[in-house]
């Protein structure tokens, strides 16, 4: 119940986040398009005084013209596929996945400047407290017991298989949306004492 309550506080502060950046974004539109106007006017304000026996203003028209150009060009914002989603990087830091390519992986880190302070603040914390310790703890513990619980490494290989396989392709970085999973390092969340194959079995 405990858990339930954190989740659904965690998430009720996501979407006051992402309705607090939606306003933000709306008065930060509307904020620009006053100045558009603004210099619109100005510039046709200029135009007609040409001509008119005023000093010349032709620096200056050129100078609205470079402000409109620069208020009407287009930005460009990377970020995760889903809408900036934190869901697929919530489940590599919880299950201590980690990226073995460094391109993705600054690729990635780029991308979570994009998202809502809250959304990054959030994934910091789930990062700190990852699934593999309480894992590993519980294997020893079982181990000690004699019990024999955990030797296979119970479902932490498959919730590592199936979160790579999913989040694959969201973070290829080919144009044509090739699976890019290959980048995620399953091994960096595996638990046990092998050193564990794909370069990751051992790491943390």
């Amino acid at each position: 119940e405990a858990a339930e309550e954190a989740a659904e506080e965690a998430a009720g502060r996501a979407a006051g986040a992402m309705v607090a950046s939606a306003g933000d974004a709306l008065t930060l539109a509307e904020a620009e398009a006053g100045r558009l106007a603004e210099i619109s006017a100005q510039l046709e304000a200029a135009a007609a005084a040409a001509g008119s026996g005023l000093p010349d203003l032709a620096p200056h028209r050129e100078h609205l013209r470079r402000r409109i150009a620069s208020l009407q060009r287009r930005k460009r914002l990377c970020g995760p596929s889903g809408a900036m989603s934190a869901i697929l990087p919530l489940c590599d830091g919880f299950l201590g996945i980690s990226m073995s390519s460094e391109a993705l992986g600054a690729m990635l880190k780029a991308f979570e400047q994009y998202m809502p302070a809250p959304h990054r603040d959030f994934l910091d914390d789930v990062r700190r407290r990852p699934l593999r310790p309480l894992i590993v703890r519980l294997r020893e513990a079982a181990r000690r017991a004699g019990s024999g619980v955990g030797s296979s490494g119970g479902g932490s290989p498959a919730s590592l298989s199936a979160t790579a396989d999913t989040g694959g392709p969201h973070v290829s970085p080919s144009p044509g949306g090739g699976r890019g999973g290959g980048g995620r390092d399953r091994g960096a969340g595996a638990v046990g004492g092998g050193s564990g194959g794909g370069g990751g079995g051992s790491g943390g």
